[in-house]
């Protein structure tokens, strides 16, 4: 039913809606007489503002921002250890787990600190003497929501000032959102290593060291002095047979020959560390929940190979050795020579089928004999090794310096070294049951690159044996103890290692982590700049409770400058309105703070 307009000019008079709307009500009694005070209707077309011009004390806004501090404290707090937690020097499972929680703390409490502190600033524009235009307060206000907000910055009726207060909103909420996210953008997982014991060890493997070779065939002669053969022990024939392939001993390294780096030339590269089967002592027992030894800053060698020769090579007699006997089938040629042209590289003419045995020490074969070569040259370096203590397999090597390259190696002991394990004749070993039968039977493989892989392996196997052997750390050296530390190695042998158990560490991006800090700062900026600024310049606000919807609609008041039919107009368009009409309609419309005379 139609409202009869019976306005009283300049006067102030009470509206009752609840009366008013209900068509039971007599007409008579809809409009009362003038009264002194002005009740709440928060669309009353006739509603006048009466200022107390009280002033506000500091300690009353402070008893109104006392929960905006706390929030601001809290959330500081959390920033702090965020931060610090993500570039934190040491780390630990508990730590990765600490500052997830503390990314999710902090983005909540971020969020609940900027809606309380845009609800202080909505009650602070409303608490003003002229109130505050509505578009501004819905541009403000915490409940209004995302897309609401934008419409107020896209409203072609919306003042200057309207956007920016509805733009910094949309910022500092996307920025709250989006620090959270950031953090963790472009991250890398490392495993990390919780240690639960270190203990002195010897480990490694150094550089070949001629004076061994003797020595260490003269301790197995003397074993058996009797024996009118040389000694090769099965053990060494077994790892000799698959060096580079043994898990334990090996693993796979990058280049460092520039040809083998751009690709121009096939290459493989070994790293040996020795891992953990080279250590010394044995392994502590116990600490069952760490499955790993950890150990660091160890020498290792590096062996480079080259498949083929870059260039052609007359070999003389004192750079070859053939392994054969007279009436046996089965003969090689091997030879090995440091190459004139660049120092420190080393050509192994490889092995050389005798296709028909061999006569008074000669070579009788084909032309050309089947043959399978490699260029190779060795590095010292600095590692660290990661190994399992169930199969003591070397699970990760890493190096820690430059790769230097070894110009020393003696070859006429290096070419004894492989002598003994070759020369199945001096050994009285049958040659069917010799390593270097396995080239003999193969003619048809090794004519093919693709298919004699598996040769080239043990080429490369053979060739780096006696660099493994003969080194300090190794049994090649008479004087090692299998069980305890030995003093007289050289210094670099002598480090720790680690039982340890591993788990996953995140690291941060430092250019995602500075983007987190700035957008993280410029929130907690504005949250305390919102305290500090109502303590500077005291706003007079009303008891804020925890129910926003009721704070409105029995403390604040709407105000229009048109006249009361078109405020009831503007009423029931509203009740229908979307988004768009409702900017519309709020043109003219200001929200003021209720006051009670």
């Amino acid at each position: 039913m139609e409202i009869p307009r019976k306005a009283l000019p300049n006067r102030q008079y009470t509206y009752r809606p609840t009366y008013a709307d209900d068509p039971s009500t007599p007409a008579e009694i809809r409009y009362l007489e003038p009264q002194p005070t002005t009740y709440l209707n928060p669309l009353s077309p006739e509603a006048q503002y009466k200022s107390r011009s009280s002033s506000v004390s500091r300690w009353e806004t402070l008893a109104h921002t006392y929960s905006i501090t706390l929030l601001a404290l809290f959330t500081s707090l959390v920033f702090v250890l965020t931060a610090w937690y993500a570039q934190a020097i040491f780390s630990d499972e508990q730590t990765t787990s600490f500052q997830r929680i503390l990314q999710g703390a902090l983005t909540t409490s971020s969020t609940i600190a900027l809606f309380k502190a845009f609800e202080l600033v909505q009650w602070a524009l409303v608490g003003q003497e002229k109130g505050v235009d509505a578009l501004r307060l819905l541009g403000v206000s915490p409940s209004t929501g995302l897309l609401g907000t934008m419409g107020v910055v896209l409203n072609g009726r919306s003042r200057v000032g309207d956007k920016l207060w509805a733009g910094g909103k949309i910022v500092l909420v996307v920025a709250t959102w989006s620090a959270g996210i950031l953090l963790f953008v472009r991250t890398s997982l490392v495993t990390e290593y919780a240690i639960a014991h270190t203990y002195d060890v010897t480990a490694g493997v150094g550089q070949f060291n001629g004076s061994y070779v003797k020595e260490y065939l003269q301790s197995l002669k003397d074993l058996q002095p009797d024996y009118n053969f040389t000694i090769v022990p099965y053990n060494i024939q077994a790892i000799a047979y698959n060096l580079v392939g043994n898990s334990m001993q090996a693993s796979v390294a990058a280049p460092v020959n520039e040809s083998c780096k751009n690709g121009s030339a096939s290459c493989d590269s070994y790293l040996f560390t020795g891992g953990l089967i080279m250590t010394t002592p044995w392994v502590p027992t116990g600490y069952e929940s760490s499955p790993l030894v950890n150990i660091n800053d160890m020498p290792a060698l590096q062996t480079e190979f080259k498949r083929g020769l870059s260039q052609n090579h007359d070999f003389t007699d004192e750079e070859c050795s053939v392994f054969g006997a007279d009436g046996v089938l089965i003969g090689v040629k091997f030879c090995v020579a440091e190459r004139a042209t660049e120092k420190g590289s080393y050509m192994a003419e490889g092995m050389y089928v005798c296709t028909n045995g061999t006569s008074s020490g000669k070579c009788i074969t084909t032309d050309p004999a089947p043959n399978i070569t490699t260029t190779f040259s060795v590095y010292s370096r600095k590692a660290h090794a990661i190994t399992s203590r169930s199969n003591y397999t070397v699970l990760s090597a890493i190096t820690t310096s430059d790769a230097e390259l070894n110009t020393n190696i003696d070859l006429p002991t290096f070419r004894l070294a492989l002598s003994w394990l070759l020369d199945f004749n001096a050994s009285a070993i049958p040659a069917t049951s010799s390593i270097v039968s396995l080239f003999w039977i193969a003619q048809d493989q090794l004519k093919s690159e693709y298919w004699s892989s598996e040769l080239y392996h043990t080429l490369q196997s053979i060739l780096a044996f006696p660099l493994w052997q003969f080194n300090p750390n190794n049994f090649g050296n008479v004087d090692l103890a299998p069980k305890e530390i030995v003093q007289g190695l050289p210094e670099e042998f002598y480090t720790k290692a680690s039982i340890t158990k591993p788990y996953t560490r995140i690291v941060i991006n430092h250019d995602m982590y500075l983007s987190f800090l700035v957008l993280q700062g410029v929130v907690l900026a504005f949250v305390w700049m919102i305290p500090v600024w109502l303590l500077l310049f005291p706003r007079r606000l009303p008891q804020i409770s925890s129910y926003p919807m009721l704070d409105f609609a029995f403390k604040a008041e709407f105000q229009t400058n048109v006249g009361e039919g078109d405020r009831e107009e503007i009423s029931r368009k509203l009740f229908n309105a979307s988004g768009k009409e409702t900017r519309k309609e709020c043109k003219n419309v200001r929200v003021r703070l209720y006051q009670d005379d």
